[in-house]
């Protein structure tokens, strides 16, 4: 019933704020999702390019409540990015940008920065160098996703691949770096997503690229 009020701005259930109690396993996050899909696809509909950018934005009070969530979202968020490329380039009426989502929380889950001038060991690229050096690499994941939201397919291999001249095969990894370009990507060379995944973690990043579906914590939001 709250789809009329997201079509129809003059709507008088948008003077209404209802607060949902509901069981666990009930389906609160799968209704949520597929409001927060509709929205999305409605905002290019109507206002096209000016539709994009941040569209959703899901604050939790707790980060591992966040970490389920960015998981599950993720999964909604490259299913709308597969329509947009496969099924309404017909009419281009959703834009060229992609659909994507955003983390923000604190960096005890996900790096600040991409690079840092004081070798800070919380960045991605320090976080990235640590992930290649280990024997175990998918063990020791600290980005805060570990498989592919598409296809499933683990990001990292399970034990560190190498390269005939001993060097690590970097092309075995879903996570990449070169300078202050990080990107995320299915490991997976029949995966729609393969050359990118649209999903940013890293704060530079969110507020570079101002993913469709921003989801985070209170204390986070708060600190801006």
């Amino acid at each position: 019933q709250i789809l009329p009020s997201l079509v129809n701005e003059s709507h008088e259930d948008r003077d209404l704020v209802d607060l949902i109690w509901f069981p666990t396993g009930g389906g609160k996050t799968e209704a949520y999702l597929f409001i927060s899909a509709f929205e999305l696809i409605r905002r290019r509909f109507k206002y096209g390019e000016k539709g994009c950018g941040v569209g959703v934005i899901n604050r939790y009070t707790f980060r591992f409540l966040s970490m389920d969530q960015f998981q599950r979202t993720s999964i909604m968020i490259t299913a709308l990015e597969t329509l947009r490329r496969e099924v309404f380039p017909v009419n281009n009426k959703i834009g060229e940008k992609e659909f994507s989502i955003g983390l923000y929380v604190g960096e005890a889950i996900s790096p600040n920065h991409l690079i840092s001038n004081d070798d800070s060991s919380k960045t991605s690229q320090a976080q990235l160098e640590n992930i290649y050096s280990e024997n175990l690499p998918r063990e020791k994941n600290t980005f805060p996703i570990s498989s592919c939201p598409s296809c499933g397919t683990y990001l990292l291999p399970e034990k560190q691949t190498k390269n005939f001249d001993g060097s690590v095969d970097l092309n075995a990894y879903g996570f990449e770096q070169k300078a202050r370009d990080f990107k995320t990507y299915c490991r997976n060379k029949t995966c729609k997503f393969h050359k990118k995944l649209p999903i940013y973690f890293v704060d530079d990043d969110v507020i570079h690229y101002k993913p469709s579906f921003l989801l985070g914590t209170i204390d986070k939001f708060a600190s801006v």
